[in-house]
């Protein structure tokens, strides 16, 4: 049913609402970026026609990093004082945004590369790598390596795994306790991992520091 409705009528539509919630991701949405490129993959995998995985993979690589630039860059010219306005604020957290800002003068590089994988952490940092004039090709090489370790990988996971997705869904949908077992699962790993993430910003003490050179 899905297979005909995409190859007759909305051929393109995954590719859109996959990089669209991407970019909203990217500034700030508060959704994991695993969720859409595993939808993603899993349309891959469901159906023969569209979407299609060379398609998929590099069009969400280029959705994030698109979205992360754009950060950069609104901090690279704004950043000195865009980062005190209430929205910026709002947007960002302005917590996170003040620790982004000490764990960017410590760490540099490492923390672009690693800030991926922080969930809330990851737009202000790039704001921050922005702000205090890192390189962009810099910023674009360790960002877009970083990517290269996840986003290609978690689309093929789903790729490969569809059928026993599909199965998941199908006993979830069922009534069947193996089912919400195993998303319960999931959601305990992902909540646990958020929490720890969480729990060691707190302990970072804000405070003011010259950036790397």
């Amino acid at each position: 049913m899905i297979e005909e409705w995409l190859n007759q009528y909305a051929p393109n539509a995954p590719y859109l609402v996959i990089f669209g919630v991407l970019l909203l991701a990217g500034f700030g949405l508060p959704i994991p970026e695993d969720i859409p490129l595993l939808i993603g993959g899993y349309l891959c995998g469901q159906t023969s026609g569209h979407p299609q995985l060379w398609v998929m993979i590099p069009g969400c690589m280029a959705a994030i990093l698109g979205a992360d630039s754009l950060i950069y860059l609104a901090g690279r010219r704004w950043g000195r004082s865009l980062h005190r306005h209430w929205l910026m604020k709002r947007v960002f957290g302005g917590r996170n945004l003040a620790r982004a800002r000490v764990l960017f003068t410590r760490h540099g590089a490492k923390f672009v590369f690693t800030a991926r994988f922080l969930p809330g952490v990851r737009t202000p940092a790039f704001f921050t790598a922005g702000t205090f004039k890192m390189p962009y090709s810099r910023f674009i090489l360790w960002n877009g390596s970083a990517a290269l370790f996840s986003v290609p990988w978690v689309i093929l996971l789903a790729y490969y795994f569809h059928r026993e997705i599909e199965y998941a869904r199908d006993a979830i949908s069922k009534g069947k306790t193996y089912g919400f077992l195993a998303l319960g699962a999931v959601i305990a790993v992902l909540v646990g991992y958020h929490l720890l993430v969480a729990r060691k910003l707190k302990k970072v003490k804000v405070k003011p520091e010259e950036p790397p050179v």
